[in-house]
């Protein structure tokens, strides 16, 4: 996936990278290297931090521990937000939180929502530090067993697919931040910039994704 701590500032910067060359050529580049065909990208929802405590700023974030997938960039945000990155598995989540193993956990809204996390961690703070993305990809030896009339249709169904999954997101993103709250959640939206200042320091442990961040910027 093409991710990284604040790569995209919203929908509309996502929406226009991925219809751009640039994203064409990212793509090709993944997949000559990985074998294969890459059918149709979306995202669902941008990740937000759901923490036990006021977790607004750089300095609170320091004080705390906080669940990662277990694989870059993920473990990038950590460092960006300012907190100890910990990983756990997504189905312990829950429990450690309740536990205070992790004081806070980094997932779209969405899925918030679904696990209830929200049940044991009321501040919800809008980060909007990384889009969550999906892809959907068939090996290079299904894709050259069609004609070319069926990738084309199978580009044409997973695009659309990718789309309409974009849209419920969208859609019910209000939604279930307006649950959260009803469930006893505070929501801060916090100064970003105090985050995006951190990047150099993913850039010193990853300097080649420094090029493709600022070419993403200017798209």
């Amino acid at each position: 996936a093409i991710q990284g701590p604040f790569l995209f500032e919203d929908y509309e910067q996502w929406d226009r990278f991925k219809k751009s060359d640039y994203c064409k050529d990212l793509v090709a580049e993944i997949e000559q290297a990985a074998g294969y065909k890459v059918m149709g990208i979306g995202h669902f929802g941008f990740r937000e931090l759901l923490a036990t405590q006021d977790a607004s700023t750089v300095d609170a974030l320091s004080k705390m521990k906080m669940r990662v997938v277990n694989a870059e960039p993920y473990t990038q945000a950590a460092v960006v937000l300012g907190a100890t990155g910990t990983p756990i598995g997504i189905t312990d989540v829950y429990m450690s939180l309740q536990t205070n193993v992790v004081q806070a956990t980094e997932n779209p809204v969405s899925q918030l929502v679904s696990m209830k996390f929200y049940e044991v961690a009321k501040y919800l703070v809008l980060t909007d530090h990384m889009i969550a993305q999906q892809y959907w990809i068939v090996s290079n030896k299904c894709y050259d067993g069609l004609s070319a009339e069926d990738q084309a249709l199978l580009y044409e169904t997973f695009d659309f697919i990718a789309n309409r999954i974009e849209e419920i997101v969208e859609q019910n993103e209000e939604a279930n931040i307006k649950l959260m709250e009803d469930n006893g959640v505070t929501v801060i939206t916090p100064d970003k910039q105090q985050f995006r200042d951190r990047l150099d320091k993913v850039f010193e442990t990853y300097p080649e994704w420094k090029e493709i961040y600022e070419t993403i910027q200017g798209i």
